[in-house]
């Protein structure tokens, strides 16, 4: 699978990016790579991003910050529980553990069966995850082999192993063709597709809905390939529920499933056992796609964001809950920039912008919007506009989002801190802090870093892939000594 975080650098990182120099040694226990630097320059207090210039980070490359640890290179949340991936590209997960579904091996057998730390999954000791996609009761990692796994309530089979058994209490292979390379998975409520490195699609599981675009509505527990007309080549898979969209390579999206609300797009509300398209511009390809629960949203080339399906609560951007959906795709409203990316919960979205801060909009029952209110559309006083989710409150302070994930009820981002703060609902510990409260600001789990350094150490001969942070960036990095 084609990933750039894969990439052995065996040029040093100092000479890739930064420019410093390098000395290096070996003992008998162990290599040093020694970045010579000026340690009162290393602060984690980064800059944003410069706006002037295109979002590449390869013009981020002149204060890289490193930790003595492993790092949070993303997150994944669900319904009740949410995962971490590191950049050892380790796992962890946290959450509601009913039959082991938390993936770690064990099942937690006192009620109310929650986990309220992190508890790294139980997978083979040489897999290293490249992602994840946590859903509603199940959950799915690929490999750095292009390998997919899936763990959890195994209903419908939706684990794609071929198990019999109701629950997967740790990671198992998913029964795809041994040739095929997973590059991206939508993790729905009953049923699984998957997208390969070839363009092909598999799906699995429940069909009630046509979300597995089987030839009939019963269920599979073994991977189907799709079958797509000609001109369809997907590049990208996202679902969250019943419903699944791909973007195309062209810019067009597709969709099918449960339509109720229009969350197709197609125009109608009806349920589809095959792709259509959804009506968006063609002179405005989409670059970007989440199919959330009841409604979806695309990201144009122009930088403008529409979202169709289910409004009941104002989700779709429009500052309003009138009409409550809208079957074709419709302008977000009054963004104060364009979105680097976004996310959808059960009845709220959240859009990661170019300053690499989040607004949000939509319910806010559980404080999901992030602004330390629980107004949202669902009080009667709020004024319909979006929620900036607060980055400084209450002596928690967070530089630059990462990145962000959307589950039912709760949002966590990493920031380049390293670490991994979320709100909203945390009733099921999906949060991570030890409780199970929830959180109307986002509140830090108990994952934590280690120091800033500028000194490496390396096993003799063995990998090390480590994440710095560039002016807040992501930038992973692999390097293995002789």
């Amino acid at each position: 699978m084609a990933n750039p975080s894969k990439v052995w650098i065996v040029i040093f990182l100092s000479v890739i990016m930064i420019g410093m120099t390098q000395n290096s040694y070996v003992n008998n226990d162990e290599q040093f790579v020694n970045e010579i630097s000026d340690s009162n320059n290393l602060t984690s207090n980064s800059s944003p991003l410069n706006l002037s210039s295109g979002f590449n980070p390869k013009t981020f490359v002149d204060d890289a910050i490193f930790f003595d640890s492993v790092r949070a290179e993303s997150v994944s949340v669900g319904f009740r529980s949410s995962c971490i991936l590191y950049d050892d590209q380790s796992l962890t997960c946290t959450g509601y553990n009913y039959q082991g579904i938390l993936g770690v091996g064990f099942a937690t057998t006192v009620s109310p069966y929650l986990e309220k730390e992190h508890i790294k999954v139980n997978f083979p000791e040489s897999v290293k995850v490249s992602q994840v996609e946590v859903g509603y009761d199940s959950t799915c990692a690929i490999d750095t082999d292009g390998g997919l796994w899936c763990w959890g309530y195994n209903n419908h089979g939706k684990s794609g192993t071929g198990s019999p058994e109701s629950y997967i209490m740790s990671p198992e292979r998913v029964l795809i063709d041994e040739n095929e390379s997973v590059s991206e998975v939508a993790v729905g409520n009953n049923h699984k597709c998957a997208l390969t490195d070839s363009k092909k699609i598999y799906c699995w599981g429940n069909n009630n809905y046509g979300q597995s675009l089987l030839p009939h509505s019963g269920s599979v527990n073994i991977p189907t390939e799709v079958d797509m007309d000609s001109g369809i080549v997907p590049v990208s898979i996202s679902g969250k529920q019943e419903h699944t969209c791909i973007l195309n390579q062209n810019g067009a999206v597709y969709c099918w499933g449960y339509n109720a609300y229009g969350q197709l797009g197609d125009g109608t509300t009806t349920n589809r056992n095959e792709m259509v398209q959804s009506i968006l511009p063609s002179s405005d390809p989409a670059v970007f796609l989440v199919a959330g629960f009841m409604h979806s949203c695309a990201l144009l080339e122009s930088g403008e964001m529409r979202c169709w399906g289910n409004n009941d609560q104002g989700q779709l951007g429009v500052k309003s809950m009138t009409p409550n959906s809208y079957k074709f795709p419709t302008k977000v409203l009054d963004l104060p920039l364009d979105p680097i990316s976004f996310d959808l919960g059960y009845q709220y979205t959240c859009a990661l912008l170019k300053t690499q801060t989040s607004i949000c909009w939509g319910q806010n029952t559980h404080g999901q919007l992030g602004d330390a209110t629980n107004t949202g559309f669902n009080s009667i006083s709020y004024n319909g506009n979006h929620k900036q989710v607060l980055t400084n409150y209450n002596s928690q302070n967070y530089e630059n989002s990462l990145g962000l994930s959307v589950g039912y009820y709760t949002t966590c981002s990493v920031f380049d801190t390293g670490r991994v703060a979320c709100w909203g609902y945390g009733g099921n510990g999906q949060i991570g802090d030890g409780a199970a409260s929830s959180r109307t600001y986002p509140y830090y789990n108990r994952v934590t870093v280690g120091e800033e350094t500028s000194d490496l150490l390396f096993p003799v001969s063995k990998e090390l892939r480590i994440s710095p942070f560039i002016d807040g960036i992501n930038y992973s990095v692999s390097v293995t000594p002789s």
